[in-house]
């Protein structure tokens, strides 16, 4: 099976005029309620073209019912569904077609977003996009690759989403480039409170560990954000430290589709709904490949168990030991 594309998130601040700001309320109150409307269709089993079609009475824009369509399809495991803030989503439209967005198009600062009306006759609003200069080049350069937007409201002041391609993502900032002779093998384990990596080389002996332990970010009180960002400071440090000393291909687990199940545990649950490991490995995607290393994923099944054996049977850390067993995981497929 194909590998999937990989996407990253740039957030950015709207700035518009009051009548601008008053069509765009007016349109995502649409949008949500074309959403809530397409979920109820299709939990009484109706189907996609029907409910395509019965949306576009709701938001007359063919685009906005496809994507409001797709929007529903998130809250597929939900038996009702009730919005509480209004919000507008448009998909990409593929590379270089319609300036890659149908809807909401982006010019480097510049923001145009479609307003649908009855008669057909469809306007556009302009805005503006405020966000991390570093982003800017990406900015310029969207309307040539295929990239989703989304719009959302909180606390009064508009918000865009982009999701766009990785590797037009992975051009921001300074690049740190592996070794021109590297070629061993860093891999990781990432866990709530900590992150373990091994470099091993490639006939699998093992060359040296690191890792970053942070207990304090699971307590009760911590910044959600700040945990996140002592989480990414600590994967940085690692793939910098295993680039400077010749990585070449960094190892990292493949999640599946499944939720983690409940653990039995109130401490363990409170630590997995504060942990988003999936934004965790789309990050580190961004930085191995910021630094011209190779981004590989190897399933995660049986690892636990595995290391559990190592770290009683020679003493290893049992993180630092399923990080080991991810790396040699990769090397067995590899071979």
């Amino acid at each position: 099976m194909a590998r999937e594309e990989g996407r990253a998130t740039i957030k950015g601040k709207l700035e518009l005029g009051a009548l601008e700001r008053a069509k765009l309320l007016y349109t995502m109150r649409l949008f949500r309620e074309a959403v809530e409307k397409a979920h109820h269709m299709i939990k009484k089993g109706v189907a996609e073209e029907e409910i395509r079609k019965a949306l576009y009475w709701t938001i007359p824009n063919a685009h906005y019912c496809d994507s409001a369509y797709k929007r529903a399809l998130l809250y597929a495991n939900q038996e009702h569904l009730k919005l509480r803030k209004p919000l507008l989503f448009s998909v990409g439209k593929g590379a270089k077609r319609e300036n890659g967005n149908r809807n909401i198009q982006i010019d480097g600062e510049r923001i145009r977003i479609k307003i649908p009306r009855a008669d057909g006759k469809h306007e556009w609003i302009e805005g503006k996009i405020k966000t991390s200069k570093k982003y800017l080049p990406i900015l310029k350069e969207l309307k040539n690759y295929s990239y989703s937007a989304g719009i959302s409201l909180r606390d009064g002041k508009y918000y865009v989403y982009l999701s766009v391609p990785m590797e037009l993502y992975a051009r921001v900032g300074e690049k740190e480039k592996v070794r021109e002779d590297a070629e061993h093998i860093a891999s990781f384990d990432i866990n709530s409170d900590r992150i373990n990596c091994v470099l091993l080389r490639k006939n699998g002996e093992l060359i040296e560990v690191r890792n970053h332990h942070f207990p304090e970010v699971n307590s009760p009180g911590y910044p959600k954000e700040k945990a996140r960002d002592t989480r990414l400071k600590a994967l940085a440090e690692l793939i910098d430290y295993a680039a400077a000393h010749g990585a070449k291909t960094f190892v990292f687990e493949r999640l599946s589709r499944k939720n983690k199940k409940d653990t039995g545990s109130k401490t363990g649950n409170r630590k997995l709904s504060r942990f988003a490991l999936r934004e965790l490995l789309s990050h580190a995607e961004v930085m191995v490949r910021k630094r011209g290393g190779e981004f590989k994923q190897v399933s995660a099944a049986y690892c636990s168990k595995i290391a559990n054996v190592i770290h009683h049977n020679l003493g290893m850390d049992v993180h630092t030991a399923s990080a080991l067993v991810l790396g040699l995981r990769y090397l067995r497929a590899l071979n």
